[in-house]
């Protein structure tokens, strides 16, 4: 799989939609585009810094979490390759779903996240890590499996959205609710929701 290519503006008024490895675009076609460095970026859960317990974070926000993106779909990649007939059907065998990667991935980015809100970033930094954990799970470029957890992570751009500038806050908040509809929100969709509106009102 290539590396997934989050958001970036369209040349025209609002967003358009994202595009995949491939120059692809999501069905929906209004998703966010931002290009990224294509090439395979290592997660900061195994760089260390000279810090205790520190993870780097000499790379951007976003290749830091494309990094973990990366790892997670190579994992997932081994383990799919390691399946036998019947596996995870009726509980029998390894079911795929369960595998810890998924949640290794998951506390992966929560970790990552959690640094850069505390070290702070610049508001344009802010926005593309935003735009990527909120625009991933619309990608074509990863295992279908991963596809659930890549859209659970989106929880974990709540702590960068105070560091957004509100127009970007209100530009997003306007892409996510046509993307999710009120009725459609789980509840920390609807808590990311209100974040995004609340900061694009400049509070």
């Amino acid at each position: 799989h290539r590396p997934h290519r989050p958001a970036a503006r369209g040349a025209g008024g609002g967003l358009s939609g994202p595009s995949a490895g491939r120059n692809r675009r999501h069905r929906g076609g209004n998703g966010l585009r931002r290009a990224v460095p294509r090439r395979a970026l290592a997660c900061p859960e195994t760089e260390r810094t000279g810090r205790t317990g520190g993870l780097t974070m000499e790379k951007t926000a976003v290749q830091t979490l494309l990094g973990c993106m990366e790892e997670y779909d190579q994992a997932m990649g081994k383990v799919a390759a390691q399946l036998r007939p019947g596996d995870g059907l009726l509980g029998f065998g390894r079911d795929p779903k369960r595998d810890p990667c998924h949640m290794a991935f998951y506390e992966a980015v929560g970790e990552a996240v959690g640094q850069m809100a505390r070290e702070g970033l610049p508001p344009r930094e802010a926005e593309e890590a935003v735009r990527f954990l909120l625009e991933l799970f619309l990608s074509e470029d990863y295992n279908a499996l991963t596809r659930p957890m890549r859209e659970a992570v989106q929880g974990h751009a709540r702590p960068l959205v105070p560091f957004l500038d509100p127009a970007a806050a209100r530009e997003l908040a306007d892409w996510y609710g046509r993307q999710y509809p009120r009725h459609r929100r789980l509840p920390v969709q609807s808590q990311l929701f209100k974040d995004l509106e609340r900061r694009g009102r400049g509070k």
